[in-house]
């Protein structure tokens, strides 16, 4: 099973085309290569997509998208991020982050290093982390209007205590908290 978020950047109308031509793109290929899914090679080529509807649709603008997913095997967790979104794995009250912030917090503002499209040229190189998944453990994607705002420790205890609606009220922390930015999440229990 494979299972992403994908936060656009570039305005909301680019911002969405970009997220949901990276989605569609990798789960393409992932429904085509199951057994072989190449994370490196399917996150290059949703790049190169990206930059050929960019280029098609709008001129050389930069509409670009972050990413983080997980690629469910029967004991282990193939976990994935280019860029700010976020992906964790909740284990007995312990929270871990699992992916790779792709930001640089410069002196004046963060900028992100890695995307999926946008302005960038060089293929973007995804983190690629995998772990042993036991039953009871949790799997929690998330964009970074969650993560920037909403603690570690409070995303445990909303995802550990909470049963069907954890991803709505993981967003519903973040506006509560002040998020200015969209939020999206998604948790999968092994």
């Amino acid at each position: 099973m494979l299972i992403m978020v994908a936060d656009g950047m570039g305005g909301h109308q680019d911002g969405d085309i970009a997220s949901r031509t990276a989605v569609e793109r990798l789960s393409q290929i992932f429904l085509v290569s199951r057994d072989d899914f190449n994370i490196d090679k399917a996150i290059a080529d949703a790049h190169i997509k990206i930059q050929t509807v960019a280029r098609d649709n709008r001129g050389a603008y930069a509409m670009g998208t972050t990413i983080v997913g997980a690629v469910l095997k029967s004991n282990e967790c193939i976990f994935f991020n280019v860029g700010d979104s976020r992906a964790y794995r909740v284990r007995k009250r312990n929270i871990l982050q699992v992916s790779v912030d792709d930001v640089d917090l410069g002196r004046y503002r963060s900028g992100m290093t890695q995307c999926l499209g946008g302005s960038i040229t060089v293929l973007p190189r995804p983190h690629i982390k995998s772990y042993d998944i036991l039953p009871g453990d949790l799997l929690v994607l998330v964009s970074d209007g969650i993560s920037d705002v909403v603690p570690d420790e409070k995303i445990m205890d909303i995802v550990s205590t909470t049963t069907t609606d954890c991803a709505f009220k993981l967003c519903e922390e973040a506006l509560r908290r002040g998020g200015g930015d969209d939020f999206t999440a998604i948790i999968c229990a092994a």
